[in-house]
């Protein structure tokens, strides 16, 4: 397992070094380092309490564990500098609960942390569930800086009820500050697959205000598939 490095000035031989350490290792020498009074950034590990990520279980009530766990890990470390890093396997989510328009939301105010995997072939996010008939976005970003996911797959599964139209994305990046205030800037995703899905595999939208400074590195975009829907007319 390695420590996700948006950006390093480390050599190949540290980044190496650093690729050897399991999350307690990093979590002991966070405690050291802290201890010492030097700054780190947290590694969080989903898969451990309180956030108890499961992946291979696609019943309802554990995506919807998933997809609130994550969302709750986002917004508690939301301006920590966080790299919040999820397990192998098939993760599914859920549409989060209120009849909001995605699973995962980075939102208004979230500065500077990433959602990470063990790498596109090895961590899989799987949109999967029923939804209510208008949009529902994998991810989300929305009015946040500096904030990214890297090292994951993301596809849909079998969604009941979609937007008739089709506006259901996987990675949605957007800004829909009404006033036109707000900033989506600073988004980056690398190392990243893409499967099928019953709208864009990537959206980018300027609502009512722009997106800035997007950017998105090693892509694999496999579309073919079927997503099996259903609504009334």
């Amino acid at each position: 397992m390695s420590l996700a490095v948006p950006e390093s000035s480390l050599t190949s031989e540290e980044l190496a070094r650093l690729s050897l350490y399991t999350p307690e290792l990093a979590e002991a020498l966070d405690s050291a380092l802290a201890d010492a009074g030097v700054s780190t950034v947290p590694y969080i590990d989903l898969s451990l309490p309180p956030w108890n990520v499961v992946a291979g279980d696609s019943s309802t009530a554990v995506a919807a564990a998933n997809t609130t766990a994550i969302n709750t890990a986002i917004t508690t470390y939301g301006t920590t500098g966080a790299s919040l890093v999820l397990p192998r396997g098939d993760i599914y989510l859920e549409q989060a609960a209120g009849g909001v328009a995605w699973s995962i939301l980075f939102g208004n105010g979230i500065a500077g942390i990433d959602l990470g995997g063990q790498g596109p072939n090895e961590t899989r996010l799987i949109q999967n569930g029923v939804g209510d008939g208008g949009d529902w976005h994998a991810i989300l970003f929305d009015r946040c800086t500096n904030c990214g996911i890297h090292d994951l797959h993301l596809e849909q599964g079998i969604i009941q009820v979609p937007d008739q139209i089709q506006l259901n994305h996987l990675l949605n990046i957007t800004n829909s500050s009404l006033d036109g205030t707000g900033t989506t800037e600073d988004i980056y995703g690398y190392n990243l697959s893409f499967g099928k899905c019953l709208g864009d595999q990537i959206r980018l939208f300027g609502d009512t205000a722009p997106i800035q400074n997007i950017r998105l590195d090693n892509l694999t975009m496999r579309g073919d598939g079927i997503c099996i829907q259903s609504w009334a007319a």
